[in-house]
């Protein structure tokens, strides 16, 4: 099996991290109300779940992926509602058809879903699989993992994902983005 250079960079181990393997996977069988609890008693961690039921816990970024995240978020919220889309930030949990729950780093959904969700569980874990995911790496994340967790999320229908590495300086992208839909992510490749 061939591997492309971006595949290859993705798990060069020569490239900088925080602490090798900070990403805990404990199996453990919870429902979206353990999964919130647990979450509330941890503020800070990205705790999410896979299919398999393992929970994925990811520690806080830094101040550099912050700035970078707050960044694109502003930039999503901008876009959506000037095209009838609804924007989520990292700490929107959408629950998948396999049963997996995703926090990508920014979500995009029409607003007419979002609207047929009832009030009542829009404070909850959506079972909504998002339009688009994006994934920003910052310096405690494995861009492998992902790029896998987008890859889940496009075969589940997302229609659109982006891996933004400003690490590596690489943007991955697969899928149709929605009419219109053209964020320039490179200013997110640069320092500040």
């Amino acid at each position: 099996m061939q591997v492309s250079a971006l595949e290859a960079a993705l798990v060069a181990p020569s490239l900088p991290r925080y602490i090798e393997r900070v990403i805990a996977q404990i199996h453990l069988p919870a429902g979206d109300d353990d999964l919130l609890r647990i979450s509330a008693e941890n503020p800070g961690w990205k705790i999410e779940r896979s299919a398999d039921r393992r929970l994925i816990v990811t520690p806080p970024t830094g101040g550099e992926s912050s700035r970078r995240n707050a960044l694109l978020t502003a930039s999503l919220v901008q876009w959506a509602e000037a095209h009838d889309y609804i924007a989520f930030d990292s700490n929107g949990a959408f629950r998948l058809p396999d049963t997996s729950v995703v926090s990508p780093d920014a979500a995009l959904i029409p607003r007419s879903t979002w609207e047929a969700v009832p009030k009542k569980e829009r404070e909850r874990i959506v079972a909504i699989v998002p339009s688009v995911a994006i994934e920003l790496v910052s310096y405690t994340d494995e861009p492998a993992m992902l790029r896998a967790k987008l890859e889940r999320l496009r075969a589940m229908g997302t229609g659109y994902v982006v891996l933004i590495d400003p690490y590596r300086e690489t943007i991955w992208t697969d899928g149709n983005p929605p009419g219109a839909f053209a964020l320039d992510f490179a200013p997110l490749l640069r320092p500040f």
